[in-house]
């Protein structure tokens, strides 16, 4: 939600520049979600999770260092990366805490992903009035970071559970 004000105030793009490429981050996250439907074919779940987090810290990375033109690629990179991310995450809730768990777990899941989308943008947008706008790719680095480490904990986990 904050791409397009990261874009202008910090890259300088102009307003229309900086709406463009958002819409292609929102289009990317449309194609990603139609592409993981195939990759599941080839990939496990796990796989798919790991790979999108990958993604989507190098298009943090490109986003954060890279000027002009790049920009497009890190964002997409982006919208490609967060595509599956909530999908896998919900299609793996029962194989991760059981059938019988899944049903509330995967309420737990969507209530807090409405959580978050209504309550982190404006908390997250007070602190870049008070601080700076550079900070936006740390933030996104940083919950991608959470998630990558949440994700191999939870897999180790269910791995030794199993054997």
């Amino acid at each position: 939600m904050w791409g397009s004000s990261y874009l202008i105030e910090v890259k300088s793009f102009s307003a229309a520049t900086a709406s463009f490429i958002i819409s292609i981050f929102f289009a990317s996250i449309t194609v990603g979600r139609i592409i993981s439907g195939f990759i599941t074919f080839w990939l496990s779940n796990q796989k798919v999770l790991l790979l999108s987090q990958i993604t989507l810290l190098i298009g943090i990375l490109i986003v954060a260092i890279g000027k002009g033109s790049i920009m497009y690629g890190g964002f997409i990179l982006i919208g490609l990366g967060c595509a599956a991310i909530f999908p896998t995450m919900i299609h793996e809730t029962p194989r991760r805490f059981g059938e019988s768990n899944s049903g509330a777990i995967i309420g737990y899941q969507v209530a807090f992903g409405y959580v978050r989308i209504t309550v982190l943008p404006p908390l997250i947008g007070v602190f870049f009035q008070n601080f700076s706008m550079n900070l936006f790719p740390i933030f996104l680095a940083v919950f991608t970071l959470i998630l990558l480490g949440a994700t191999i904990v939870i897999e180790k986990k269910r791995t030794v559970r199993n054997y």
